[in-house]
C-alpha cells in the first residue's frame, strides 16, 4: 500500500459493521486507504498509536465512553461518530469532542466521503493556525521592539521579553498593572485620549510618549497601537513601542507641546 494512502482507524462493535464500512469506503473517491479495525474493547490500542488521518467510531451505546478514552490517551485524530437519528445523541457526541456525526441508518458512501474530507480539512486548518500562532509568538518574543497588550480598561495582559528588559518589570508584575502605572503621569491622560479616539474611529494610531521603568527611569518611545477584535468587537489593544532614547543623546522629558501625535487615516 502506498505511503500516501489514507490511514483510517475504525472502532466498531461487530464484524458486520467492519465489513459495511470497508465496502462504503471502497465506493468513495478517497483513493487508497489503510483501514485499521479495532473492536470497541481494544480501541485504546489504536488511540495510543495516534498516527491516523481520521477515525470512525461505530459502537452503539459506547460512543461517549470511547470519546472520553480517546481524550484521556491524548488522541488528536479527528473522530467521526456514527449515531442514531437523535439530536440529543449528536449534541452529546459533539460536546465530547467528535469532529462530525453521521446518522447510522442513512449512512452512504457519499456522506462518509464528504465527512472524511471536511474533518480532515478542518484538522489541517487548525494545525496551520497552530503553526502560525507559534511562529507569531516566536517573532513577538524575539523582537527588539516592545510588544504589549492590554484590555479596554487599560489593564495589562501581556508584554514581550524586550518590554520586560526595558521596563525591568516581570510578566507577572505587568499582568497586575494598568498601563497608567508604566506611563509617565504627565503623559497618561493623553495616551488614554488616543485610545478613546481609536475606539471611536476604529483606526490604529501612532504617537510618542514616555514610559517609566521599575527603577524610575524615563524612556521616550514611539508607539504604534491598534485594536484587538473578537467576533467583530474590540476587546483590547496591542501596541508596538520603539525606544527613542538611543536615537536622542542627552534626551530629557518631552513636554506635551513637543510630542508628535498622529493617526493613520
Amino acid at each position: 500500500m502506498s505511503q500516501k494512502a489514507l490511514r483510517i482507524l475504525l472502532v466498531h462493535d461487530s464484524a458486520v459493521t467492519r465489513s459495511t464500512t470497508r465496502e462504503l469506503l471502497l465506493q468513495t473517491d478517497l483513493g487508497q486507504f489503510e483501514l485499521d479495525c479495532r473492536s470497541a474493547s481494544f480501541a485504546g490500542e489504536g488511540f495510543r498509536r495516534n498516527h491516523y488521518n481520521v477515525c470512525i467510531v461505530d459502537a452503539p451505546g459506547r460512543g461517549i465512553p470511547l470519546l472520553e478514552e480517546s481524550l484521556r490517551l491524548g488522541f488528536t485524530t479527528p473522530i467521526i461518530m456514527l449515531t442514531s437519528d437523535s439530536a440529543a445523541e449528536v449534541l452529546e457526541a459533539m460536546r465530547h469532542g467528535a469532529a462530525d456525526c453521521l446518522i447510522r441508518e442513512t449512512l452512504s458512501a457519499r456522506s462518509l466521503e464528504e465527512s472524511v474530507c471536511v474533518v480532515m480539512e478542518s484538522a489541517h486548518y487548525r494545525e496551520y493556525e497552530s503553526e502560525c500562532a507559534g511562529l507569531y509568538m516566536c517573532l513577538v518574543e524575539h523582537s527588539s521592539e516592545i510588544i504589549y497588550t492590554h484590555d479596554l480598561q487599560g489593564n495589562s495582559t501581556s508584554i514581550n521579553k524586550a518590554g520586560q528588559q526595558l521596563t525591568k518589570y516581570t510578566l507577572e508584575e505587568v499582568s497586575k498593572m494598568n498601563f497608567r502605572e508604566i506611563i509617565s503621569p504627565e503623559c497618561a491622560e493623553d495616551v488614554w485620549l488616543h485610545i478613546e479616539r481609536m475606539l471611536a474611529e476604529r483606526r490604529k494610531a501612532i504617537y510618542e510618549t514616555v514610559m517609566v521603568s521599575k527603577e524610575g527611569r524615563k524612556i521616550p518611545v514611539s508607539v504604534t497601537m491598534h485594536l484587538i477584535y473578537k467576533e467583530g468587537n474590540p476587546v483590547g489593544v496591542q501596541g508596538i513601542a520603539r525606544d527613542l532614547s538611543l536615537q536622542m543623546p542627552g534626551w530629557s522629558l518631552l513636554t506635551e507641546s513637543e510630542q508628535t501625535i498622529s493617526f493613520l487615516l
